[in-house]
């Protein structure tokens, strides 16, 4: 079976801009291919057109600023008076078709003019100027208008790209992703013929014009069209799509010049009435999106955001061409108002989550940003301070990696978390592990896989049985095991490739991983559950008992013994719960004194035996059960064998504790016989010596008791 191949966030928001890049070249370099005087105008008062600035190096230097150019006469003869309809920024302004197509006329012989090898300029003092204008502008003589105009058309194909590329299936992303391509369409012609010097190519100015009144539509219509259905769908999308229907049809009687009586009403009107509805429809989404404090915030964002911007370029520049005036500001900051509605939509996306996008989407636009400024860079190094190739791109690099890059890194580090390091797994999967069943553990396993995957998006998912790729590398499916819930991963590292094998067989490990993880979890407080239980045990059949029946003793001595008994069992009992090993000349230590004094007490000598100066750790079982028998056999000592002296001897060989307690008084075989049959006394310490692996033996002489017994001195070895 074929498996279709997905194209990568990075790589979807990449190739839009590598092409609007290449369209943006187009424009920089028609707008070069444009003769050159070296002068910038504006309208003169009556005829002719001011000089405003002049070119220190262009080819028209020794023409003062402030001077009127009345007419202008081409080597050939051709001429043509100047009129302030000649400086005018955009002949949409026009008041009927009439002066919109004199204006293009006029354009046309102006540059045909100013392409003659040699130029008179006739100036309202009565001199007249010869120039030789250069056949092409330098890129130095584009104002920082145009440049503003062509940023903001390619902000808006990578706004555009942008969300389209975490949300390809969402209509609102696809719409809006339309509305970046119409901004481009916008700014790009009128970037050009706006910062013209005087003229350009008629046809050329007509077919700009329209590719400018296009744009310019569409974005309105595209707006309207997303708060349509955004957030919540209003119409059909049948609807929609007959809107949109209208875009070719507008243009086409604008080109044909029908419909109106001029472009101020066929071009400004429409674009106005479909603002005006876009900023209504928003109102109406505002008021629907009542029960959805979040929607409704970002609505109210977005919504507020757009009536701003258009509100300013309606009051700006639409009415004062319906009131017949043309209007005085600048068009390039009507534009720049466009780039507010696309600078709030990605803070809408950062604090609303706008399109319900992630703020880890911002990676990729870092990332495409930080190759833009750099090819910006290395062609203004280029073009401009005139710089030889190598040299530029070495510049534009360092100035990339100095300033560009510690910038992205601050950002990132403040809107995603920091991938996880190999080492850290471990601890990561513990922490999952002993977290509560529920809530608290389905968090800290996602917060795992995201530094494990970094993917821009996360959520819960229905339930599979292995980790599994879904949507061609887009998403990973990652189970849950019945132990946390299943999650969907979307785009791996911060969008940059697809998921692969590689993912899935990681996947798998983390999962593996948890479970073991959560059964030794659960094992341990399994035996934690045990081992209180066992103390518990000890607390009250042994300590309980021996306190009980010292209570109601009568005889001091015998009180005296099972308090000392019952201490000596707490003891124990505390060294088993701490955990801490002793060394063996420790445990010794404690234990000869203890046997001394009870030995003493009953008035039996002691002959004590053990090794010196033994450091081996004793674990806290082996040092219970060394206890336990040394007090059970000096115990039936004193009680049966009517003996003078006991002997105790203690040796340590290969990690064996081999223990024999020897008297030699005259031993009672039937009590000895009676405790090892009854559970009670030596058959407990039988018991004992079985579990932890050991050997106990009773030697009865007829002359005094032996009792051996060998175990392990360290968990987990054998006699």
């Amino acid at each position: 079976m074929r498996t279709r191949r997905t194209t990568t966030p990075a790589l979807f928001v990449a190739v839009p801009m590598i092409i609007a890049m290449m369209i943006a070249a187009c424009a920089v370099y028609v707008a070069l291919n444009q003769p050159w005087l070296g002068l910038r105008f504006s309208a003169a008062a009556s005829n002719g057109v001011k000089i405003i600035h002049t070119a220190p190096n262009g080819p028209s230097a020794g023409l003062a600023e402030g001077a009127t150019i009345t007419a202008l006469t081409a080597e050939n003869g051709n001429r043509i008076e100047l009129l302030p309809l000649d400086a005018v920024e955009d002949p949409d302004t026009a008041a009927n078709y009439a002066i919109f197509n004199e204006f293009l006329e006029r354009q046309q012989v102006i540059a045909d003019i100013l392409r003659s090898p040699r130029v008179v300029l006739s100036l309202s003092d009565g001199r007249n100027v010869t120039v030789s204008p250069d056949k092409r502008r330098p890129l130095a003589s584009l104002t920082m208008d145009f440049w503003i105009m062509i940023v903001i058309g390619l902000l808006g194909v990578l706004t555009g790209a942008w969300t389209l590329a975490f949300r390809r299936e969402a209509d609102v992303a696809r719409i809006w992703a339309l509305n970046g391509v119409a901004l481009l369409l916008s700014t790009f012609p009128a970037a050009i013929f706006l910062t013209r010097e005087i003229a350009v190519d008629g046809a050329l100015f007509r077919l700009l014009s329209t590719v400018n009144f296009a744009g310019s539509l569409s974005f309105c219509i595209f707006l309207f069209a997303l708060f349509l259905i955004y957030p919540r769908r209003l119409v059909p999308l049948y609807l929609v799509a007959a809107l949109f229907a209208l875009i070719p049809i507008l243009v086409l009687m604008q080109y044909l010049q029908v419909g109106a009586n001029g472009p101020d009403m066929g071009r400004y009107l429409p674009i106005a009435l479909f603002s005006a509805a876009a900023s209504v429809v928003a109102i109406i989404q505002y008021l629907l999106a009542r029960g959805d404090p979040l929607k409704r915030a970002g609505v109210a964002w977005f919504g507020i955001s757009i009536a701003v911007c258009t509100g300013i370029f309606v009051s700006l520049y639409v009415v004062p061409s319906f009131l017949g005036r043309v209007p005085s500001v600048p068009q390039w900051i009507g534009y720049a108002l466009v780039l507010f509605v696309h600078s709030s939509l990605a803070l809408g996306i950062f604090r609303y989550r706008l399109f319900e996008l992630e703020i880890w989407s911002f990676r990729i636009l870092f990332y495409v940003m930080g190759v833009l400024i750099f090819a910006i860079l290395d062609m203004m190094l280029v073009s401009v301070v005139a710089f030889d190739a190598v040299p530029a791109f070495g510049l534009a690099l360092a100035a990339v990696v100095a300033l560009y890059l510690p910038l992205r890194t601050m950002l990132l580090s403040r809107l995603t978390p920091p991938e996880m390091q190999r080492q850290e797994l471990f601890t990561e999967v513990v922490d999952v592990a002993v977290a509560t069943v529920g809530p608290e553990r389905d968090a800290r396993w996602e917060a795992l896989l995201r530094h494990a995957f970094g993917p821009l998006s996360i959520e819960k998912t229905l339930q599979v049985d292995e980790p599994e790729i879904s949507e061609d590398g887009l998403a990973l499916l990652v189970p849950g095991r019945d132990v946390v819930a299943p999650m969907k991963l979307g785009y791996a590292f911060s969008g940059r490739r697809l998921f692969t094998r590689r993912e899935t067989a990681f996947a798998q490990e983390l999962c593996n991983m948890l479970v073991y993880a959560i059964e030794s979890h659960s094992a341990f407080e399994r035996g934690k559950a045990e081992e209180r239980a066992r103390i518990g045990r000890d607390m009250h059949d042994n300590i309980g008992a021996k306190l009980l029946s010292a209570l109601h003793g009568t005889r001091p001595d015998s009180k005296d013994a099972m308090i000392r008994d019952a201490l000596s069992d707490l003891r124990d009992i505390l060294n088993n719960v701490t955990g801490l090993p002793q060394t063996i000349e420790e445990s010794l230590a404690e234990l000869r004194l203890e046997t001394a004094e009870r030995l003493s007490a009953a008035g039996l000598a002691l002959q004590w035996s053990s090794p010196d100066e033994d450091s081996t750790p004793l674990c806290p079982i082996a040092a219970h059960a060394l206890r336990s028998i040394v007090r059970e056999g000096i115990s039936n000592s004193i009680r049966h064998a009517n003996a003078k002296s006991v002997a105790v001897e203690i040796k340590h060989v290969q990690q064996q504790l081999q223990l024999t307690i020897r008297d030699d008084g005259q031993s009672a075989a039937g009590d000895l016989q009676h405790d090892v049959s009854t559970g009670s006394g030596l058959a407990g310490i039988r018991a004992r010596l079985v579990a932890l692996k050991g050997q106990m033996d009773i030697i009865d002489s007829g002359s005094g008791f032996t009792l051996k017994a060998c175990f392990p001195s360290v968990q987990g070895t054998h006699t």
